[in-house]
């Protein structure tokens, strides 16, 4: 990634300054829904700082692709790995670039620079069942976690991706339960359409908060 390094380049200078000059609250005030206090931030986690947060898959999740070879990417090489361990693990923890956790909630942002799209698939999943986002929000809805979550995207204003593209996959509900087939029963994939606080600009929030990074980005 080098020189193009998102994590380097943008997330760790935002937000650094997000939390020299206190403004990490209205950080939050600005994204999270208008009526929701997040109150006291507890612990915020991004590269650097000290570095980014490991969320695991719920066991949920990985029972259903126990349970489901035949609807995985690679059935016949799934029923094969079940067949040496019937525990395999067809998922294994994802790391949100920012992590918050406050009072109230937590939030987990993507953030995208450089890159052409975002992620929607995994090693075992096809293209459009495993977004990557809704993995970071998945990993915390239920217990042990008992707070609201919340997730968005930032992206460059002037980058290779569009934000309505990414509102129009989020829009559909079929493209949201794809992503936590496990969820559908009980409806609580209804949490994550909830939870989604769109996309947003570094642009913005750099000019919305007064912030002086990214300074890589017009």
């Amino acid at each position: 990634m080098g020189e193009n390094n998102s994590s380097v380049r943008v997330v760790k200078p935002v937000f650094d300054e997000l939390i020299n000059t206190h403004k990490i609250g209205k950080f939050l005030q600005l994204v999270l829904p208008k009526d929701f206090s997040a109150g006291e931030v507890i612990e915020i986690r991004y590269e650097g700082n000290p570095s980014e947060k490991v969320l695991a898959p719920r066991d949920e999740f990985l029972n259903w692709c126990r349970e489901n070879p035949d609807k995985l990417k690679k059935p016949d090489e799934a029923r094969k790995r079940l067949a040496e361990n019937k525990l395999y693990k067809f998922e294994y923890g994802t790391h949100p670039d920012v992590y918050i956790e406050t009072q109230q909630c937590y939030v987990v942002v993507e953030a995208k620079w450089t890159e052409t799209g975002i992620t929607t698939y995994t090693e075992w999943r096809k293209e459009g069942e495993r977004d990557q986002l809704i993995r970071h929000m998945d990993a915390l809805i239920g217990a042990p976690y008992e707070k609201p979550v919340f997730g968005l995207f930032i992206i460059d204003a002037n980058g290779k991706i569009s934000a309505d593209s990414v509102l129009s996959r989020f829009s559909t509900d079929e493209y949201i339960m794809a992503s936590v087939p496990h969820r559908i029963n009980d409806n609580s994939w209804k949490e994550l359409k909830k939870g989604f606080c769109g996309v947003w600009t570094w642009q913005k929030i750099r000019d919305q908060l007064e912030l002086t990074e990214p300074t890589c980005i017009v």
